[in-house]
Parts: C-alpha cells; structure tokens; sequence
C-alpha cells in the first residue's frame, strides 16, 4: 500500500507501507494510520477550500472581462457615443468611490490567500498570541479552531497585517524547562533524575 503523509516542513511524501503480519497491531502502527488519516482529512479539507477560492476567483475575472467585451462591444458597433461612454465612467467612478474600501480589503485578502499563503488547513498556529488551528479558509475570511472548540473568524486583509506562527511549517522545534534542585539531594538520585529526563 503506497502511504500519502504531510513531512515535517508541511510537504507532501510517499513511502511504502506494510501492515504487520500479527493481528495486534502495536500502538505505533495505530498511531501512523490514525497520523495518516488525519493528514489525509486536513488535506482534502485544504484542497477544498483551494477549490472553492479558485472558482470565486474565477467568478470574479469572468465578471471583468463580460463587462470589458461589453463596452468594446458598444464602442465598435458605434452604439456607445461619447456622451453614453462618459455617463458610464462617471457612474463607474461613483461606484468606485463608494466601495474603494471594500475592494481594498478584498485585494488584500486575495494577495494572502493565493501569494502568502502562510498556512493550510489544519495547520497548528499562533495569532495573537492564541493558539489555534486552521478550520476554514476562504478567500476573505478565516476560520480558526480554539482548543476549546471556540471557532473564532477573521477576515484575510486584517490576517495580513499581523504576525502568524505556524507550527506545521517550522522546523523541529525545542522547549527547555528551568527548574532548580536542593543542594541537599544526593548524587544518586541527581543522576536518576537526569536518566528519566533524558527518556
């Protein structure tokens, strides 16, 4: 059976994988079939939600280039006077002003999803010094998970503007507890402590 798995820097591998001849598998290969299927589900999840930002895209240039066959339409058929194109383009300009913010802020979050893209779904991140886990993404918005459940939204333009720490894509990472030991304790048992650390 070929095994599909995310590697530690969040990129996909492919590896032979054999099933134990026992009928007890052990609690690694348990652990590596339930790893697998969770990257398995947060990789469909993230395709689909590629899938879905994709055909919104797709939606919106379609939007763009009716309109710009339309006015090239009417320019060439003569039916669009200079006093019809003029009406056009001021109205245009009223529309513009009026949802300059707007296209703003869908700019922004369309420059995040597609060309930053600093997370997948189900990728393990601190923002705003939470930690919480990709659930959703869509082309404005993004849905993370707290640990407690709570689904908190943000929207991609101001995700953009703040510093996000993704676990799943950083390299092996450490930790280092300080902890102090009375002066009184025995040599043995120092060494017994740093053995059982050590494990």
């Amino acid at each position: 059976m070929i095994l599909i798995y995310r590697g530690e820097g969040g990129d996909l591998r492919r590896r032979r994988w054999r099933r134990r001849r026992s009928d007890n598998p052990d609690e690694d290969q348990q652990d590596e079939e339930v790893k697998a299927y969770l990257d398995h589900k947060s990789l469909a999840h993230s395709l689909n939600d590629t899938k879905i930002t994709v055909n919104q895209l797709h939606k919106l240039a379609r939007a763009v280039v009716i309109i710009a066959v339309l006015v090239i339409t009417l320019i060439l058929t003569d039916i669009a006077t200079t006093e019809v194109l003029v009406f056009i383009f001021s109205q245009l300009l009223l529309v513009a002003f009026m949802f300059e913010n707007s296209c703003k802020m869908a700019f922004k979050a369309i420059i995040f999803v597609i060309v930053m893209h600093p997370f997948d779904v189900g990728d393990c991140c601190v923002v705003d010094g939470v930690q919480v886990i990709v659930e959703e993404m869509n082309m404005l918005t993004t849905v993370f998970l707290k640990f407690d459940n709570e689904k908190i939204y943000y929207p991609n333009s101001v995700l953009a503007t703040k510093p996000i720490n993704n676990f799943y894509r950083s390299p092996d990472m450490s930790d280092a507890v300080e902890f102090s030991v009375d002066i009184s304790i025995s040599m043995e048992s120092m060494r017994a402590l740093k053995s059982m650390i050590k494990m």
